[in-house]
């Protein structure tokens, strides 16, 4: 150990800095961290060397007008657009790293104490961290989870009908236990098929993981209580509303 202290005076004597210090000193803990490890040493003289103390360096703050500036940057009249003026406003609030916002998932978020919760696997420090939130960073979230789950539910819909056949007022009727992702198949019931008699249709692969990944995005509370594909808050949607919707998709 005392040849480890008399090494970092001499180093603080060239006039290095504590950053490039506590690089060297870190390297030098990993060195006779391992050799303890593999068992080549009995004591490790790093076990009680402290890093150097540092300032916090405040030079790179962005400033108000910088902010306002990039927060101008995304279009957010259309999704992605909106979906990185999300992602930007979530940094601001709450400091996250990008790698554990593009990780960030629904259970992340607990929308009524404001707060995100990460395991340690989500972190590069590999420790689990909370950061609060906004009320506004919420409701962003929010919105753009429901775009999300719009849009997704659009392109499961589509793949569906253009994969089977199936009729708008037949599909728009289906239950959740109407299908069988798992072996490939949706089953139209008397009661939903057009000509009343029940039919199974086969749906690709394709369409298969579109479902599921639809399904994934659907609230827990609606289980089998709401039909597969319905409004943002669970209604009917009828073939006249998503007719219009798909005549939207096309014009653009």
């Amino acid at each position: 150990m005392r040849g480890i202290n008399i090494y970092q005076l001499k180093i603080k004597r060239v006039g290095l800095s504590d950053t490039t210090i506590n690089i060297r000193l870190r390297t030098l803990k990993a060195i006779f961290n391992q050799l303890e490890r593999d068992e080549l040493i009995e004591i490790n003289p790093t076990s009680k060397l402290k890093l150097l103390r540092q300032d916090i360096d405040l030079t790179n703050c962005l400033t108000d007008e910088e902010v306002i500036a990039i927060l101008a940057q995304p279009n957010r009249r259309d999704f992605v657009g909106f979906r990185d003026y999300v992602a930007i406003c979530l940094m601001l609030d709450s400091g996250c790293r990008i790698s554990e916002m593009l990780g960030l998932r629904t259970g992340d978020i607990d929308f009524q104490t404001r707060f995100i919760s990460l395991s340690g696997g989500q972190n590069i420090n590999r420790k689990p961290q909370m950061f609060p939130i906004s009320a506004e960073v919420t409701k962003l979230l929010l919105q753009l989870i429901e775009e999300n789950r719009a849009g997704m539910r659009d392109y499961a819909l589509i793949l569906l009908t253009l994969d089977t056949g199936i009729r708008p007022s037949e599909v728009l009727a289906l239950q959740p236990n109407d299908f069988n992702l798992i072996s490939g198949w949706i089953r139209v019931p008397d009661k939903v098929a057009k000509t009343r008699v029940s039919r199974t249709l086969n749906i690709s692969p394709v369409t298969v993981d579109a479902l599921k990944h639809f399904v994934r995005m659907r609230p827990r509370s609606w289980v089998n209580k709401v039909q597969v594909f319905s409004t943002e808050s669970g209604n009917h949607l009828n073939r006249h509303t998503w007719g219009i919707d798909l005549s939207d998709i096309a014009k653009k």
